[in-house]
């Protein structure tokens, strides 16, 4: 059994700097969502506080791959949850010289709440 997202209190932070490499100056890009699910608490959350800090890509057309956890606190509890709510994620895409272009290595913190009641 899940229980309503609406019962979830969620912080989402995206932190993202792109720096391209290029024969042009560096210049920096601004990844920004259109569209964002917040996760479900997990029934197995069990009434804990957690944190989970993911980094992964944005495709050319905005969508989310290759998502890695990179912290979890407490370890293995909501990593899922977090990693399903970003894979629906979409993004503007990012273009960089004209043209659309994939964007590694941004970073989405999530903080969950046990929910009340």
């Amino acid at each position: 059994m899940r229980l309503a997202s609406v019962f979830i209190m969620a912080a989402i932070i995206t932190s993202v700097v792109f720096v391209p490499v290029s024969a042009q100056p560096l210049t920096q890009l601004e990844v920004r969502p259109v569209y964002r699910v917040l996760p479900d608490y997990p029934v197995h959350g069990a009434g804990r506080e957690g944190l989970v800090e993911l980094e992964f890509t944005v495709t050319e057309s905005g969508r989310v791959k290759n998502i890695e956890v990179i912290l979890s606190q407490p370890e293995g509890v909501f990593d899922a949850a977090a990693a399903e709510a970003l894979s629906l994620w979409i993004f503007s895409p990012v273009v960089f010289d004209g043209n659309p272009i994939e964007v590694d290595g941004i970073k989405e913190r999530f903080r969950f709440v046990p929910p009340e009641g």
